[in-house]
């Protein structure tokens, strides 16, 4: 793995302001990827408050060693935001007491993004991930839904933002029969019907994590950047090997989060599928 092109990239100015940007108010998660083993010199962290371009250099630095521990790791965040973010943490794990907040984390949500994750098992079967993913695109363009797109790493995120979701009174509380993530699930399980069976139905908690906008992807034999596309033409002429650490040329700074079909609505989504 080219450890000191990653450390390269987590140096770059431009790459810690984008991935600040997400991380407002979100918690954030250092976590090893499945295909290594854990040894005591890698270890995955939850519950990670970052508001700032010092505090994500201090995490990587400082609280977490990363780079001492030569740590493969991979950058997450919630999906759900929090009025004033999560409690500070400190470095020293066993000090660290977060039962009671786990336990009613939900009391404190703001929103709570909807995400749908194709996933490739394999990179030998990206370009159905990437079909599908073209599918759902195409549908959502055709029904005026608002979304965001990104290239995962191996795979495809594609969002809508809780805003669009907010007027449905669906609650944040995981106990509440009409609670925001069944709603959730019930879309996706449909879109899965309807278009791929690709999608990933296991991630409709409260707790879920997702990975950054501008964050790498590392596997064993290559490393990613977890990209947000700003045009449709730059997915719909989609090639993997563009997104590879090693070649990455696009831009980086973005004004804001692109949104497709921003004034659209979810009530076609919803009535269509």
């Amino acid at each position: 793995m080219q450890y000191e092109k990653v450390k390269e990239w987590y140096g770059r100015s431009d790459v810690k302001f984008e991935i600040i940007k997400s991380l407002f108010n979100r918690e954030m998660a250092i976590l090893v990827p499945s295909w290594v083993k854990e040894d005591g010199k890698n270890f995955s962290t939850r519950m990670l408050r970052c508001h700032s371009v010092q505090h994500l250099d201090y995490i990587l630095q400082k609280g977490l060693r990363v780079w001492d521990k030569n740590m493969v790791f991979n950058i997450y965040y919630s999906l759900a935001r929090y009025r004033i973010g999560i409690p500070m943490q400190t470095f020293n794990f066993s000090e660290r007491n977060n039962l009671l907040w786990n336990k009613e984390h939900f009391e404190d949500m703001q929103s709570y993004d909807f995400l749908i994750d194709i996933d490739a098992g394999d990179f030998e079967d990206i370009d159905m991930t990437y079909n599908s993913t073209k599918n759902i695109v195409n549908f959502f363009n055709k029904s005026n839904v608002p979304f965001e797109l990104r290239f995962s790493g191996k795979g495809f995120h594609i969002i809508i933002p809780y805003i669009y979701f907010s007027l449905s009174n669906n609650k944040f509380n995981p106990n509440d029969k009409h609670n925001i993530y069944n709603l959730y699930f019930n879309t996706a399980r449909k879109i899965y019907n309807k278009f791929s069976e690709m999608i990933d139905l296991k991630i409709y908690d409260s707790r879920r994590l997702c990975k950054i906008p501008f964050s790498l992807s590392i596997y064993k034999d290559n490393i990613y950047v977890c990209y947000p596309f700003s045009e449709l033409d730059d997915f719909y002429n989609f090639k993997l090997e563009d997104f590879e650490l090693m070649k990455f040329e696009k831009s980086v700074r973005q004004k804001k989060r692109t949104v497709f079909n921003e004034d659209g609505n979810i009530r076609k989504l919803l009535k269509a599928i």
